[in-house]
Formats: structure tokens, sequence, C-alpha cells
């Protein structure tokens, strides 16, 4: 038994080796599939791609935005509060929440993690109006209260430290 083994040595080492091929293959074909790792690497993707932005630049976009609140027209006011919602989208995809957009990111986050998230969920909707109404009007103290807000939201995350405030 011995010699048929050790004269076939090569041969249950192919056949292994085909076999263990095989079930890798396998493996492969329904981990992509089934998409069980397709979400995870593109959030790693995420993060790895938009770990640029740092405290200082979420700075340097903060006072962009208190920049567009001192012009006080129509534009600006808007520009302000989707310049502060794109802040929050990437501080969130930076902080690992997951989802495929703010909206999904959002509702991943809880009162634990932030007190006003409920607020951030209705100024959310206000910039989904602005994006897609061209209609609707955005009055001065809307726009403050919003970026309030969202102000609110960033220092809690402990990204705006020491920044001056709108208000």
């Amino acid at each position: 038994m011995i010699d048929f083994i050790s004269q076939n040595i090569f041969w249950f080492k192919l056949a292994a080796g085909i076999i263990s091929a095989i079930f890798v293959g396998i493996i492969i074909f329904f981990n992509y599939k089934l998409n069980l790792t397709g979400e995870k690497v593109e959030h790693w993707f995420d993060v790895l791609n938009q770990a640029a932005i740092s405290k200082g630049r979420a700075r340097r976009h903060w006072r962009k935005v208190q920049r567009y609140l001192a012009y006080g027209d129509e534009d600006h006011l808007e520009a302000a509060v989707l310049e502060a919602r794109k802040i929050l989208d990437e501080i969130l995809k930076i902080s690992g929440y997951q989802g495929k957009n703010l909206g999904e990111r959002l509702g991943n986050v809880g009162v634990a993690e932030l007190s006003n998230i409920e607020e951030v969920k209705q100024v959310y909707e206000i910039g989904n109006r602005i994006r897609e109404d061209s209609g609707f009007v955005l009055s001065e103290d809307e726009a403050k209260k919003i970026v309030d807000i969202y102000e609110k939201a960033f220092r809690e995350m402990g990204w705006l430290v020491g920044e001056e405030s709108v208000s």
C-alpha cells in the first residue's frame, strides 16, 4: 500500500490541487453572485478615498458656508445649505456610516450618536427640495436655522472645534 502511494504521489497532489482550485472557483463565483463583499469593499474604498478630508478641510468648507450666508441672496443661501449638507455627507462617510447616499447614512445614525438627528433629517429633506424644486424659495432666516442645525451636528461629532459660529 505504501509503495502504491509513494509511486502515485504526483497524481494525488495533482488531483488535490485541481479539486482545491475548483472549490476556490466556486467560492469566488458565489461570493460575486451574492455580492457578499461588494458593499464592504466599496465602503472601504470610499473611506480610503475620502480620508483626505481632514478637520482642516471641513473648516475650509465651513468658512465657505459662512461666506455664502453672509451674501444673503437666495442663490448663495441655497448654496450654503447644500454645502453644509455635503460636509455632513463626507463626515458620515469617513465616520463609517454605511449607505449609498446621505439619506441612507442618516438612517443609520441614532440619537445616541447625534442628539439632533431628527432635525438633521428634516433639513436634509429641505435640501432635497432645494435641489429638485426650482420654484422653492429659501428665506435668510430659514437658511440660518438650517445651517445652525448642521453646525450643531458638526460640533457634536467633533469636526468644528473652536470655529466661529454662524449665528
